[in-house]
């Protein structure tokens, strides 16, 4: 196994959770500016959102809702946003989408 680096991770320290603070938890204690959180489906339930994410018209779908929605939930462009996704090939799937559908916006 030389050249093979094993991933040293909390649970691999610790074995098991020791404490748990989410971005919830954050907003809560005034640790970070309030935000609204806006989660996209994995459609039916059926599919993963890792899978699902590989449907350019999912991906097409979540883009145009977003600028659609924008300066509505940005409350009239006062507030910015970000986008968070797994890997960093979805980014740049969405990134070059965005590229794309912005234009027709």
């Amino acid at each position: 196994n030389e050249g093979k680096k094993e991933k040293i991770a909390t649970v691999n320290i610790f074995n098991k959770l020791l404490h748990s603070y989410k971005m919830q938890n954050a907003i809560n204690d005034k640790n970070v500016l309030g935000f609204q959180i806006q989660r996209y489906s994995a459609g039916n339930g059926d599919e993963k959102v890792s899978e699902l994410i590989k449907n350019q018209d999912y991906v097409k779908n979540v883009i145009k809702d977003i600028l659609d929605n924008f300066k509505k939930r940005s409350i009239n462009y006062k507030y910015s946003s970000f986008l968070t996704v797994s890997s960093i090939n979805d980014l740049i799937n969405f990134y070059n989408e965005f590229k794309k559908i912005q234009k027709e916006y």
